[in-house]
Protein backbone atom coordinates (compact mmCIF):
# COMPACT_ATOMS: atom_id res chain seq x y z
CA UNK A 1 0.00 0.00 0.00
CA UNK A 2 1.28 3.41 -0.94
CA UNK A 3 1.71 5.89 1.86
CA UNK A 4 -0.56 8.95 1.56
CA UNK A 5 1.06 12.35 1.43
CA UNK A 6 0.33 15.16 3.89
CA UNK A 7 -1.83 17.07 1.37
CA UNK A 8 -4.05 14.01 0.71
CA UNK A 9 -4.55 13.37 4.42
CA UNK A 10 -5.41 17.02 4.92
CA UNK A 11 -7.99 16.90 2.10
CA UNK A 12 -9.65 13.76 3.54
CA UNK A 13 -9.91 15.30 7.01
CA UNK A 14 -11.48 18.54 5.68
CA UNK A 15 -13.94 16.61 3.49
CA UNK A 16 -14.97 14.49 6.48
CA UNK A 17 -15.50 17.62 8.60
CA UNK A 18 -17.57 19.34 5.89
CA UNK A 19 -19.77 16.24 5.46
CA UNK A 20 -20.34 16.04 9.19
CA UNK A 21 -21.25 19.75 9.34
CA UNK A 22 -23.67 19.40 6.42
CA UNK A 23 -25.43 16.41 7.97
CA UNK A 24 -25.62 18.21 11.35
CA UNK A 25 -27.12 21.39 9.85
CA UNK A 26 -29.69 19.49 7.81
CA UNK A 27 -30.71 17.42 10.84
CA UNK A 28 -30.87 20.52 13.02
CA UNK A 29 -33.17 22.46 10.73
CA UNK A 30 -35.36 19.51 9.96
CA UNK A 31 -35.75 18.71 13.65
CA UNK A 32 -36.47 22.35 14.49
CA UNK A 33 -39.05 22.55 11.79
CA UNK A 34 -40.65 19.43 13.06
CA UNK A 35 -40.76 20.64 16.67
CA UNK A 36 -42.03 24.14 15.92
CA UNK A 37 -44.80 22.94 13.67
CA UNK A 38 -48.23 23.19 15.70
CA UNK A 39 -50.35 20.09 15.96
CA UNK A 40 -53.42 21.86 14.74
CA UNK A 41 -51.66 22.78 11.63
CA UNK A 42 -50.92 19.18 10.99
CA UNK A 43 -54.52 18.77 9.89
CA UNK A 44 -54.05 21.54 7.39
CA UNK A 45 -50.98 20.20 5.88
CA UNK A 46 -52.21 20.60 2.41
CA UNK A 47 -52.87 24.30 2.96
CA UNK A 48 -49.63 25.30 4.79
CA UNK A 49 -47.15 22.94 3.31
CA UNK A 50 -46.18 25.10 0.32
CA UNK A 51 -45.33 28.11 2.49
CA UNK A 52 -43.30 26.07 4.98
CA UNK A 53 -41.57 24.31 2.15
CA UNK A 54 -40.65 27.60 0.56
CA UNK A 55 -39.24 28.94 3.82
CA UNK A 56 -37.31 25.76 4.47
CA UNK A 57 -36.01 25.74 0.95
CA UNK A 58 -34.77 29.32 1.34
CA UNK A 59 -33.09 28.50 4.63
CA UNK A 60 -31.67 25.31 3.14
CA UNK A 61 -30.36 27.23 0.14
CA UNK A 62 -28.76 29.82 2.40
CA UNK A 63 -27.17 27.14 4.53
CA UNK A 64 -26.06 25.25 1.46
CA UNK A 65 -24.59 28.44 0.02
CA UNK A 66 -22.72 29.05 3.25
CA UNK A 67 -21.43 25.49 3.25
CA UNK A 68 -20.40 25.81 -0.36
CA UNK A 69 -18.61 29.07 0.42
CA UNK A 70 -16.90 27.46 3.40
CA UNK A 71 -15.98 24.50 1.24
CA UNK A 72 -14.64 26.83 -1.42
CA UNK A 73 -12.61 28.73 1.16
CA UNK A 74 -11.32 25.44 2.61
CA UNK A 75 -10.41 24.24 -0.88
CA UNK A 76 -8.71 27.55 -1.51
CA UNK A 77 -6.79 27.17 1.72
CA UNK A 78 -5.91 23.59 0.77
CA UNK A 79 -4.80 24.78 -2.61
CA UNK A 80 -2.64 27.50 -1.07
CA UNK A 81 -1.27 25.00 1.46
CA UNK A 82 -0.58 22.53 -1.31
CA UNK A 83 1.11 25.23 -3.34
CA UNK A 84 3.23 26.18 -0.35
CA UNK A 85 4.13 22.53 0.20
CA UNK A 86 4.97 22.11 -3.49
CA UNK A 87 6.96 25.33 -3.47
CA UNK A 88 8.80 24.14 -0.36
CA UNK A 89 9.53 20.81 -2.07
CA UNK A 90 10.67 22.56 -5.24
CA UNK A 91 12.81 24.92 -3.17
CA UNK A 92 14.35 22.01 -1.26
CA UNK A 93 14.92 20.10 -4.48
CA UNK A 94 16.46 23.19 -6.04
CA UNK A 95 18.70 23.74 -3.02
CA UNK A 96 19.62 20.04 -3.07
CA UNK A 97 20.46 20.17 -6.78
CA UNK A 98 22.41 23.38 -6.24
CA UNK A 99 24.31 21.78 -3.35
CA UNK A 100 24.99 18.70 -5.49
CA UNK A 101 26.21 20.90 -8.34
CA UNK A 102 28.44 22.82 -5.95
CA UNK A 103 29.79 19.57 -4.49
CA UNK A 104 30.35 18.16 -7.99
CA UNK A 105 32.07 21.36 -9.09
CA UNK A 106 34.21 21.31 -5.95
CA UNK A 107 35.11 17.65 -6.55
CA UNK A 108 35.97 18.37 -10.20
CA UNK A 109 38.12 21.30 -9.10
CA UNK A 110 39.91 19.09 -6.57
CA UNK A 111 40.43 16.41 -9.22
CA UNK A 112 41.84 19.01 -11.62
CA UNK A 113 44.19 20.35 -8.94
CA UNK A 114 45.25 16.80 -8.05
CA UNK A 115 45.84 15.97 -11.73
CA UNK A 116 47.90 19.16 -12.13
CA UNK A 117 49.90 18.31 -9.02
CA UNK A 118 50.53 14.75 -10.24
CA UNK A 119 51.51 16.04 -13.68
CA UNK A 120 53.88 18.55 -12.11
CA UNK A 121 55.42 15.86 -9.88
CA UNK A 122 55.76 13.56 -12.89
CA UNK A 123 57.48 16.27 -14.93
CA UNK A 124 59.79 17.02 -12.00
CA UNK A 125 60.60 13.31 -11.58
CA UNK A 126 61.25 12.97 -15.33
CA UNK A 127 63.51 16.01 -15.24
CA UNK A 128 65.45 14.61 -12.29
CA UNK A 129 65.74 11.23 -14.02
CA UNK A 130 67.03 12.92 -17.19
CA UNK A 131 69.55 14.91 -15.16
CA UNK A 132 70.65 11.74 -13.35
CA UNK A 133 71.04 9.82 -16.60
CA UNK A 134 72.91 12.72 -18.19
CA UNK A 135 75.22 12.94 -15.18
CA UNK A 136 75.73 9.17 -15.23
CA UNK A 137 76.50 9.27 -18.96
CA UNK A 138 78.94 12.12 -18.38
CA UNK A 139 80.66 10.18 -15.58
CA UNK A 140 80.86 7.09 -17.79
CA UNK A 141 82.32 9.18 -20.59
CA UNK A 142 84.93 10.63 -18.23
CA UNK A 143 85.80 7.15 -16.96
CA UNK A 144 86.05 5.88 -20.53
CA UNK A 145 88.32 8.76 -21.50
CA UNK A 146 90.49 8.17 -18.44
CA UNK A 147 90.71 4.47 -19.23
CA UNK A 148 91.59 5.21 -22.83
CA UNK A 149 94.21 7.73 -21.72
CA UNK A 150 95.64 5.27 -19.20
CA UNK A 151 95.61 2.51 -21.79
CA UNK A 152 97.33 4.78 -24.28
CA UNK A 153 99.97 5.71 -21.73
CA UNK A 154 100.52 2.06 -20.81
CA UNK A 155 100.86 1.17 -24.47
CA UNK A 156 103.33 3.99 -24.99
CA UNK A 157 105.25 2.96 -21.88
CA UNK A 158 105.26 -0.66 -22.98
CA UNK A 159 106.37 0.36 -26.43
CA UNK A 160 109.21 2.46 -24.98
CA UNK A 161 110.26 -0.42 -22.72
CA UNK A 162 110.19 -2.82 -25.63
CA UNK A 163 112.27 -0.44 -27.71
CA UNK A 164 114.75 0.02 -24.83
CA UNK A 165 114.93 -3.73 -24.25
CA UNK A 166 115.30 -4.32 -27.96
CA UNK A 167 118.11 -1.83 -28.17
CA UNK A 168 119.77 -3.29 -25.07
CA UNK A 169 119.44 -6.80 -26.51
CA UNK A 170 120.87 -5.68 -29.81
CA UNK A 171 123.73 -3.97 -27.99
CA UNK A 172 124.42 -7.08 -25.89
CA UNK A 173 124.27 -9.34 -28.91
CA UNK A 174 126.64 -7.01 -30.74
CA UNK A 175 128.97 -6.94 -27.75
CA UNK A 176 128.87 -10.74 -27.52
CA UNK A 177 129.70 -11.07 -31.18
CA UNK A 178 132.61 -8.69 -30.80
CA UNK A 179 133.92 -10.54 -27.71
CA UNK A 180 136.15 -13.56 -27.91
CA UNK A 181 134.37 -16.87 -27.29
CA UNK A 182 134.50 -17.91 -23.61
CA UNK A 183 134.77 -21.44 -22.38
CA UNK A 184 131.38 -22.73 -21.22
CA UNK A 185 132.62 -23.79 -17.83
CA UNK A 186 135.21 -22.33 -15.52
CA UNK A 187 137.02 -25.03 -13.70
CA UNK A 188 137.51 -23.05 -10.49
CA UNK A 189 135.65 -20.39 -8.60
CA UNK A 190 137.55 -17.09 -8.69
CA UNK A 191 137.84 -15.44 -5.31
CA UNK A 192 136.30 -12.00 -4.85
CA UNK A 193 138.45 -8.91 -4.60
CA UNK A 194 139.19 -7.98 -1.00
CA UNK A 195 138.75 -4.30 -1.76
CA UNK A 196 135.16 -4.57 -3.09
CA UNK A 197 132.54 -7.33 -2.92
CA UNK A 198 130.75 -8.37 -6.06
CA UNK A 199 127.42 -10.25 -6.22
CA UNK A 200 125.87 -12.48 -8.83
CA UNK A 201 122.64 -14.32 -9.56
CA UNK A 202 122.86 -18.07 -9.18
CA UNK A 203 120.14 -19.80 -11.22
CA UNK A 204 120.69 -23.46 -10.40
CA UNK A 205 123.24 -26.23 -9.72
CA UNK A 206 123.61 -29.43 -11.73
CA UNK A 207 125.99 -32.37 -12.18
CA UNK A 208 125.04 -32.72 -15.84
CA UNK A 209 127.80 -30.86 -17.71
CA UNK A 210 126.02 -31.16 -21.12
CA UNK A 211 122.79 -29.70 -19.75
CA UNK A 212 124.75 -26.85 -18.15
CA UNK A 213 126.45 -26.02 -21.44
CA UNK A 214 123.12 -26.00 -23.30
CA UNK A 215 121.57 -23.63 -20.76
CA UNK A 216 124.58 -21.30 -20.90
CA UNK A 217 124.39 -21.20 -24.72
CA UNK A 218 120.67 -20.36 -24.58
CA UNK A 219 121.18 -17.51 -22.12
CA UNK A 220 124.13 -16.06 -24.04
CA UNK A 221 122.14 -16.15 -27.30
CA UNK A 222 119.47 -14.07 -25.58
CA UNK A 223 122.08 -11.50 -24.65
CA UNK A 224 122.74 -12.34 -20.99
CA UNK A 225 126.20 -12.64 -19.43
CA UNK A 226 125.95 -16.21 -18.12
CA UNK A 227 128.70 -18.48 -16.86
CA UNK A 228 129.24 -21.56 -14.70
CA UNK A 229 131.73 -22.52 -12.00
CA UNK A 230 132.84 -26.00 -11.04
CA UNK A 231 132.72 -26.99 -7.36
CA UNK A 232 134.09 -30.20 -5.87
CA UNK A 233 131.87 -31.24 -2.98
CA UNK A 234 133.99 -34.32 -2.12
CA UNK A 235 131.51 -37.06 -1.27
CA UNK A 236 128.71 -35.41 -3.31
CA UNK A 237 130.88 -35.18 -6.38
CA UNK A 238 131.45 -32.41 -8.96
CA UNK A 239 128.68 -29.76 -9.31
CA UNK A 240 128.31 -26.93 -11.80
CA UNK A 241 126.73 -23.71 -10.56
CA UNK A 242 125.09 -21.57 -13.30
CA UNK A 243 125.37 -17.84 -12.57
CA UNK A 244 124.34 -14.64 -14.31
CA UNK A 245 126.03 -11.21 -14.30
CA UNK A 246 128.01 -9.39 -11.68
CA UNK A 247 126.79 -6.54 -9.49
CA UNK A 248 128.34 -4.17 -7.00
CA UNK A 249 125.61 -4.69 -4.36
CA UNK A 250 123.12 -7.31 -3.26
CA UNK A 251 120.22 -4.92 -3.91
CA UNK A 252 121.29 -4.38 -7.51
CA UNK A 253 121.54 -8.12 -8.10
CA UNK A 254 118.16 -8.70 -6.41
CA UNK A 255 116.40 -6.07 -8.56
CA UNK A 256 117.81 -7.56 -11.75
CA UNK A 257 116.81 -11.07 -10.68
CA UNK A 258 113.22 -9.93 -10.04
CA UNK A 259 113.05 -8.31 -13.47
CA UNK A 260 114.24 -11.53 -15.13
CA UNK A 261 111.73 -13.55 -13.12
CA UNK A 262 108.86 -11.24 -14.12
CA UNK A 263 109.86 -11.59 -17.77
CA UNK A 264 109.85 -15.35 -17.46
CA UNK A 265 113.59 -15.78 -18.17
CA UNK A 266 114.21 -17.52 -14.84
CA UNK A 267 111.94 -19.26 -12.35
CA UNK A 268 114.10 -19.26 -9.18
CA UNK A 269 117.38 -17.71 -8.12
CA UNK A 270 119.85 -17.20 -5.33
CA UNK A 271 121.89 -14.03 -4.69
CA UNK A 272 125.49 -14.90 -3.77
CA UNK A 273 128.93 -13.43 -3.81
CA UNK A 274 131.28 -14.00 -6.75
Amino acid sequence: MKKKTGAQEHTIIISTILGSILVFVLGFFLGRAWVLMPQEKMTKVKKTTPVVSEQKEEEFEDTLSQLREQKRMIEELEKQETQKIEEGKRKKESELRLAQLREKKKQEQQEKELAKKEEKEKLLADQKEKERLAKLAQEKELVRKKEEEQKRRLQEELKRKQEVEKKALEAKQKAIKEQKPQPPVEEKETPSSPSQEEFTIQLQSSQNRQRVEELLTELRNRGYLAYAIQVDLKEKGIWYRIRLGKYNSREEALNEAEKLKNKGVISSYLITKR
